[in-house]
């Protein structure tokens, strides 16, 4: 039995090595997309992030342009008032 062994090993040595290689390709493999979905899940945070902050940062322009709009307008009926 056990030359039967050492004879399918002997013959098939490099079969063998290319599967060990591809197991261990596999693992890399699998690691590396794991990194990945860390750093999308990560950069979907940061994105997330500066979208409120922009978002924010337009609200506030929207508010700063109605009241600058506000005052123009109460500005002009004070001019029409006192041309009156």
């Amino acid at each position: 039995m056990d030359t039967a062994k050492e004879n399918f090993i002997s013959k098939h040595w490099s079969n063998i090595i290319w599967i060990i290689g591809l197991v261990f390709i596999a693992g890399g493999v699998y690691s590396e997309f794991k990194v990945l979905k860390a750093e999308i899940a990560q950069l979907r945070i940061e994105v997330d992030k500066m979208d409120d902050q922009v978002y924010k940062e337009i609200e506030q322009r929207v508010d700063d342009l109605e009241e600058d709009g506000k005052y123009e307008k109460g500005f002009r009926e004070g001019q029409k008032n006192e041309k009156k």
